[in-house]
């Protein structure tokens, strides 16, 4: 009986391995094809594309880094994830910078990046200890993000009856509102969930997180093929 229980185990434990090695092929693949995406847009005339491709670039360099630290053990991966929110957070805002003709709302923009670093300095400090992932520092930059690129989402040009979904900060900008608002909506729950089953709620952590990052990324690579199709919407 008990070999057969491990024998059970063994097999549910390998099919989880390959399904998050499959899971995690596919996200890699979507991330590096988006960036792949960007850089033809860049070279196509879409300068703003710029910004989405260094975001991508980090964010695989965050991800596989995460990914080596966390099967070798190593504690310094909240260190990558801290940089990776402050340059994400920079680079978001100075797409909507160059996205934006409010000058009023991006003067308020420009003022909040050096505003979030110091913010984001003094919390990892104070509250991590430059030893954990800072997940404070996360759930503000998705809230300052979801005003801003709700403020870009309102104020798309919609002249000459042109339809908004073929607008590339149309789809930016969705992605951007859906992944933070799935992203708080799971943050509310997790303690809880961490409290009843801690291994459960990670694995679950794990896939809705990264399911959301998928659906954000195929909103960017949408977004960028309008970009690359249309030159009725590049940069201002």
């Amino acid at each position: 009986m008990f070999i057969l229980t491990l024998s059970t185990n063994l097999i549910a434990l390998n099919l989880l391995k390959h399904i998050m090695s499959l899971f995690y092929g596919f996200y890699f693949g979507v991330i590096a094809f988006a960036a792949v995406l960007s850089f033809i847009a860049y070279k196509k005339g879409d300068t703003k594309s710029l910004f989405i491709l260094l975001i991508l670039v980090a964010t695989l360099f965050a991800e596989i880094a995460t990914l080596i630290f966390k099967d070798h053990k190593i504690l310094t991966s909240g260190f990558i994830l801290f940089i990776f929110n402050l340059m994400e957070y920079t680079l978001f805002c100075t797409y909507y910078l160059k996205s934006s003709k409010n000058s009023k709302f991006k003067f308020g923009v420009k003022l909040s990046i050096p505003l979030f670093i110091a913010f984001g300095i003094c919390t990892w400090y104070l509250k991590y200890h430059f030893n954990r992932p800072p997940v404070l520092n996360i759930d503000v930059e998705g809230f300052l993000l979801i005003i801003i690129y709700t403020h870009l989402l309102f104020n798309l040009d919609a002249a000459e009856n042109k339809a908004i979904h073929i607008q590339p900060n149309f789809w930016i900008a969705i992605g951007i509102l859906i992944f933070y608002g799935g992203v708080f909506v799971f943050v509310v729950s997790y303690p809880i969930l961490r409290k009843i089953d801690p291994e459960k709620a990670r694995i679950e952590y794990e896939y809705i997180f990264r399911s959301l990052n998928i659906f954000f990324y195929i909103c960017i690579i949408i977004g960028l093929i309008c970009a690359i199709r249309t030159k009725k919407y590049l940069p201002l």
